[in-house]
C-alpha cells in the first residue's frame, strides 16, 4: 500500500490534477489551443522536432509521437509510487484520452488492453500519415543489425550514476532468419529495412557518425555498449578479486596449525604484514561492493533528490582500500627476496594484488574512484 506522495522534481513532471482538469488541458490542445494557448504555439507544440530515424516515431515539443493505428498520437507517460498515467492526443479524430490506475511497475498489460481496445473502437485501423512539420533527423545513417548488449542512449557517462548503465543492460539476438530480439520482444524484417513487432512498434538500426551502434525504435533508443561495459567482462573483473579472497580464509586456519605444533613462521614480519594488508585491501574491496548492492537496493529513491551521505561515506572505502593495497604492494617488493614465503603463498600474494588492480579498473571504468558527481 503507498500513500499519495508530491513529487518534488519539476518541471518535467510533478502534474498533481483532477481528471476535469485534465480533461480542459486536452480539449484546448484538440482546439487550437483556447483558452489556454494561442494557435500559434499549439501548433508549434505539435510539431514534430526531433526523431533518430523517419523511420519510427520521434518527438514534439513537450509530448512523445505514437503511431497507433495508422493514427499520429501525442502524449505523455509517467508516474509515481504506486500508480502510472497517460495522456494521448489524437489530433486528426479530435479526440484524447487520460488514464491513471494503480501500478507498481509504471505501467500493466491491463492498460495497453485497455488503450488498444479504445483505439480499435474509437480510432480504427487506416494508412499512416506522415506528421506534419520539418523533422529535425538524427545525424546516425542506417545500418546492419548489431547483436550484443545495448544501454539506454539516454544515461549519464561523467558521475557515479554511469553504473546505471550496468544495472539494466538489454541484450540483442539475431536469428538464422533474420528476426530480432530484444527487451523480450520479437522484431520482423520489414521491407525498407526496419523492423516490426507483433504490436505494431517499429526498431530500426543506426551508426552514428563516431562509429557507435544504435537501436532506435517507436518508443525509445539504445546505444551498443563496449566490451568493457558488458555484464559478462565485468563480471570476471569482479571474480579476479572475490576468487583470491576466498583463498585467504584459509591464512588464520595456518596460523593456528602452526601454534599447535609450536613451529615458529618461516617468514619475515615485513611480508606477514604485507600479506595481511593484502588481505585487508581485498576485504574493504569487498565491503565496498557489498555496500553498493546495498545502496542500489534500499537506497536508489533516494538519489532523485540528492546523493545520500552515506553514499558519499561508501565512496571513501575504496579510496582507503586502494591506499593500503599500495602500502601492500611496497612490501611485497621489498621482502619478495629472503621473506621466506613459500610458492603458493607468492602466488596468492600476487592473485590479491592483482584482484585490487581488477577493482581499480573497475571503478574507474564506472566513475566510483574518488567522488565524481557526488557533491554536485
Amino acid at each position: 500500500m503507498y500513500p499519495f506522495t508530491f513529487d518534488r522534481m519539476p518541471p518535467d513532471g510533478s502534474i498533481t490534477t483532477t481528471a476535469a482538469d485534465m480533461t480542459a488541458f486536452m480539449n484546448a490542445h484538440l482546439h487550437d489551443g483556447g483558452p489556454i494557448l494561442s494557435p500559434q504555439a499549439t501548433a508549434r507544440m505539435h510539431q514534430r522536432s526531433f526523431t533518430a530515424d523517419p523511420r519510427v516515431d520521434g518527438y514534439a515539443h513537450g509530448f512523445k509521437e505514437r503511431t497507433m493505428n495508422g493514427h499520429r498520437v501525442l502524449m505523455h507517460d509517467g508516474g509515481w509510487e504506486g500508480f502510472a498515467s497517460i495522456m494521448m492526443l489524437v489530433p486528426d479524430c479530435d479526440l484524447g484520452l487520460f488514464i491513471s490506475m494503480n501500478s507498481l511497475s509504471g505501467g500493466s498489460p491491463e492498460m495497453q488492453g485497455l488503450l488498444d481496445a479504445f483505439f480499435d473502437r474509437f480510432a480504427p485501423e487506416r494508412a499512416a500519415a506522415e506528421p506534419d512539420g520539418p523533422d529535425t533527423v538524427g545525424a546516425a545513417r542506417p545500418a546492419e543489425p548489431l547483436a550484443g548488449f545495448y544501454k539506454p542512449a539516454r544515461h549519464n557517462a561523467t558521475s557515479f550514476e554511469k553504473l546505471t548503465t550496468l544495472l539494466s543492460p538489454s541484450r540483442l539476438s539475431v536469428d538464422d532468419a533474420g528476426a530480432v530480439t530484444f527487451r523480450g520482444r520479437t522484431w520482423t524484417p520489414q521491407a525498407d529495412g526496419r523492423y516490426q513487432a507483433a504490436d505494431g512498434e517499429r526498431l530500426v538500426f543506426l551508426a552514428g557518425t563516431d562509429g557507435r551502434r544504435y537501436v532506435a525504435t517507436d518508443g525509445s533508443a539504445a546505444e551498443s555498449m563496449s566490451p568493457a561495459e558488458t555484464p559478462p567482462v565485468n563480471l570476471g573483473v569482479l571474480a579476479a578479486l572475490l576468487l583470491p579472497l576466498l583463498g585467504a580464509a584459509a591464512l588464520p586456519v595456518g596460523r593456528v596449525v602452526r601454534r599447535v605444533r609450536r613451529r615458529p613462521a618461516a617468514t619475515t614480519p615485513t611480508w606477514r604484514l604485507a600479506r595481511r594488508l593484502a588481505v585487508g585491501a581485498a576485504l574493504l574491496g569487498l565491503l565496498f561492493l557489498g555496500g553498493l548492492i546495498g545502496t542500489v537496493v534500499t537506497l536508489s529513491g533516494e538519489f532523485l533528490y540528492g546523493v545520500p551521505m552515506a553514499f558519499r561515506l561508501l565512496l571513501g572505502v575504496p579510496v582507503v582500500a586502494l591506499t593500503v593495497a599500495v602500502a601492500a604492494t611496497t612490501l611485497t617488493v621489498r621482502s619478495w627476496r629472503g621473506g621466506g614465503a613459500g610458492v603458493a603463498a607468492r602466488i596468492h600474494q600476487v592473485a590479491l594484488l592483482a584482484g585490487m588492480v581488477a577493482l581499480t579498473w573497475f571503478l574507474w571504468q564506472w566513475n566510483l574512484l574518488g567522488w565524481q558527481g557526488a557533491w554536485t
